[in-house]
């Protein structure tokens, strides 16, 4: 199992992020870095899983804020039409779900 690096534990509070498996749980891992991750953070996603896979979480991805998934998609060159977050009708489906 290929472990986390210990610069990165601090993204992951929730969880004891010493038995998280970085390539079993890659969308995991991908999905908390591009949400909280430093620029060092992110060469190393880049490095560690490359540039396709970070751009399949970008656009898959359903806890991406708004702000986060619009930078990466102007940074990774996806059209906001594909990001999944960023479509109207799951921005109103998600913000009608704290309505409640």
């Amino acid at each position: 199992m290929k472990k986390l690096p210990k610069q990165l534990h601090k993204y992951f509070w929730d969880t004891d992020p010493l038995t998280i498996d970085v390539v079993n749980k890659s969308v995991y891992v991908i999905n908390r870095i591009l949400q909280w991750g430093r620029i060092d953070d992110l060469r190393w996603l880049r490095e560690e899983y490359g540039i396709e896979a970070l751009k399949e979480v970008v656009r898959k991805s359903r806890d991406l804020p708004v702000k986060h998934a619009n930078f990466f998609s102007l940074i990774y060159g996806i059209r906001k039409e594909e990001v999944r977050c960023l479509q109207p009708g799951f921005r109103l489906q998600h913000r009608n779900v704290w309505k409640h």
